[in-house]
């Protein structure tokens, strides 16, 4: 893939690669490339995720998936091979990245805090209503769906029950990523090492170079099935 750089990749349930770069989404199959970018509806070249939107229960198995793009200036989404902006979503807000609640909820993470959209409404989520950051750099649904993790540049947030908490053992650390292992424990990748965090006992753990990291800027981290990968 020839771009400056290559934020996100992802496969989709028909077997395509999806990478978001800074110029623009490629999709690719065994034999083509198809690039995607403002000349067909993007909101913005600059694609910071990929990501397929759950099926809605009771679909058929062939249904298209849909595809969302985050950028810079918004959501856009896959509508056939076309790329329109996502319906009720706010326009000219740079996303991070973007997640799904058990309920089909749509999270985005953004610079102006999270976004949490339903069937009827849209919801911010930020420092005035109990957000540890309006600076949210990740999202993810985690526990089948039913929590939902927010990476700030102050901390992690915790969305279960129609309630936002706050993680102390976090309190100030700049968080980027976040994975759960297959214990349950959040793995977090942060500007101080690797946090691992259990929302079930509230224990947490820290792993830096004093314990063998390789440096305490870590970017990125990724669950297998029964180990973690860190960058």
């Amino acid at each position: 893939v020839e771009r400056d750089q290559v934020d996100a990749i992802v496969a989709d349930r028909e077997g395509n690669l999806w990478f978001g770069t800074d110029n623009g989404a490629l999709r690719a199959d065994l034999y083509s490339f198809v690039d995607f970018n403002t000349s067909r509806g993007l909101l913005d070249n600059d694609v910071s995720a990929v990501v397929e939107r759950p099926p809605p229960p009771g679909s058929p198995s062939n249904a298209q998936p849909a595809i969302l793009f985050a950028t810079a200036a918004g959501v856009s989404v896959m509508d056939g091979e076309r790329v329109v902006p996502l319906e009720g979503f706010k326009a000219s807000i740079g996303v991070r990245s973007i997640a799904y609640e058990r309920g089909g909820e749509a999270w985005f993470a953004t610079g102006q805090g999270a976004f949490r959209l339903g069937q009827q409404s849209l919801t911010q989520l930020n420092e005035g209503n109990g957000l540890v950051s309006d600076n949210v750099n990740w999202v993810s649904a985690v526990s089948g769906g039913s929590t939902v993790v927010l990476g700030t540049s102050k901390g992690l947030g915790l969305f279960k029950d129609g309630a936002l908490l706050s993680v102390d053992p976090l309190s100030g650390f700049d968080v980027r990523q976040v994975a759960q292992g297959p214990n349950g424990r959040l793995w977090c990748s942060t500007n101080k090492g690797v946090v691992i965090y259990s929302p079930a006992t509230g224990e947490s753990v820290l792993i830096d170079t004093g314990r063998g990291l390789a440096d305490n800027d870590v970017r990125w981290i990724a669950a297998s099935r029964d180990s973690m990968t860190i960058a």
